[in-house]
């Protein structure tokens, strides 16, 4: 007798229900725990569900969150790069005028 198993791998989308782990969310989007822990304060409408000590956010909140980030509401002017620090070293050394006399 033979038996196909289908194997699917974790995946929020894959999960039935509206809430997903906070965590997991936060993993797809390349943010570490400290991100979400700074976004949930900073954004008081990021609902998110705590149940038996762990954090869960809706699929709304999420949809949201991206319709939100889509409008540029989240944008930040970019700073310029600076010199690399060798590069600023290598031009305060050649202002150098020497010990002084």
């Amino acid at each position: 007798m033979n038996i196909c198993v289908q194997y699917m791998p974790f995946n929020a989308s894959n999960r039935p229900g509206n809430l997903v782990s906070f965590d997991a969310w936060l993993s797809s989007l390349a943010k570490t725990r400290t991100t979400g822990f700074r976004w949930r304060k900073e954004f008081p409408w990021l609902k998110v569900i705590n149940i038996f000590g762990r954090l869960y956010i809706s699929r709304d909140t999420i949809a949201d969150f991206e319709r939100r980030a889509l409008d540029g509401e989240f944008q930040k002017q970019m700073r310029p790069a600076e010199a690399p620090e060798a590069a600023k070293k290598a031009d305060r050394l050649s202002n150098f005028s020497g010990p002084p006399q």
